[in-house]
């Protein structure tokens, strides 16, 4: 969950409002103020640390969208609504110590603390984290990240899980090895025309991932060129004639068949001569008995 800021008194935040330069006030919308919170909540946690993180980014998703609401604005608020989202057999023995724990430390007779304190929700983030988040995660999301591979030509996939592991398993992407790790992780052919290409090894993840993508626009305007037949030009198959060993294949102009004008058939009818009645015909006809 995200830690809650420290809030300050609205004393101290009018002289900053006051800097605000007027155009940029005629840009911003003023925060519509409801009684409701807005959106869909969080799905009830049970206790299963599998669901944890997931929890987790619900959560934070819901809270960035009712930030104005006071619920999500005073941190021990803030803190007993996550609770009222956890319920099960295997938490609510959990939650209930909590609950406790949260209004002892706001109403105790000895130095109580202020529901405004951020430190409530921090302190119950950090023990949530602690007893119900998955503890192999890390070593998980590690061996991951070391088996990623660029699955065929989708770059942007590779890119974007490549990110998201790192995250997960803090990793500094600025750093060399996590860049080493980016680089073998790419097709092994797309790998060496980066190292190969003018300019130099790229330097910041953000180099080997502009030179990755520059590579692959290279291939694809190469493969266009010099492969013409391929898939990609579809418009210069002939029709399948409906046997499939030929169907899609690709003809060279120089090979199609040229339609030519000619004068239509002209068909003869050959009648011979077999019985004694048409012998006698074709005699008086003066016709020959094997033409016509």
């Amino acid at each position: 969950m995200a830690q809650q800021p420290a809030q300050q008194a609205p004393a101290q935040q009018a002289p900053v409002a006051a800097q605000v330069a007027p155009q940029a006030a005629q840009i911003v919308a003023p925060v519509t103020t409801t009684d409701k919170l807005r959106g869909t909540p969080p799905d009830t946690f049970k206790g299963d640390r599998k669901h944890s993180e997931t929890f987790l980014h619900q959560f934070n998703l819901y809270w960035g969208l009712n930030e104005s609401h006071e619920v999500m604005q005073v941190p021990y608020f803030c803190a007993m609504y996550a609770l009222s989202l956890m319920r099960g057999p295997n938490i609510d023995n959990w939650v209930n110590d909590q609950v406790l724990l949260l209004r002892e430390l706001t109403t105790q007779a000895l130095n109580p603390i202020d529901r405004n304190n951020p430190n409530l929700w921090n302190d119950f983030n950090t023990r949530f984290t602690n007893a119900y988040t998955d503890t192999a995660k890390k070593q998980t999301t590690q061996q991951k990240l070391m088996a990623l591979k660029m699955y065929q030509d989708d770059l942007d996939m590779y890119i974007s899980t490549f990110k998201h592991l790192c995250t997960q398993a803090n990793y500094d992407i600025t750093t060399g090895g996590t860049m080493h790790l980016f680089a073998q992780g790419l097709k092994q052919k797309l790998l060496e025309s980066i190292l190969y290409r003018q300019g130099g090894i790229p330097i910041t993840i953000n180099k080997w991932e502009d030179a990755a993508r520059d590579e692959m626009k290279k291939h694809a305007y190469r493969q266009t060129m010099l492969n013409p037949g391929r898939a990609q030009f579809k418009w210069q198959f002939t029709k399948s004639n409906g046997n499939r060993n030929h169907r899609n294949k690709y003809v060279h102009p120089n090979d199609r068949t040229v339609p030519m004008d000619v004068d239509p058939p002209v068909f003869t009818q050959v009648n011979k001569a077999y019985t004694e009645h048409n012998k006698k015909k074709h005699r008086s006809e003066g016709r020959c008995f094997n033409c016509s």
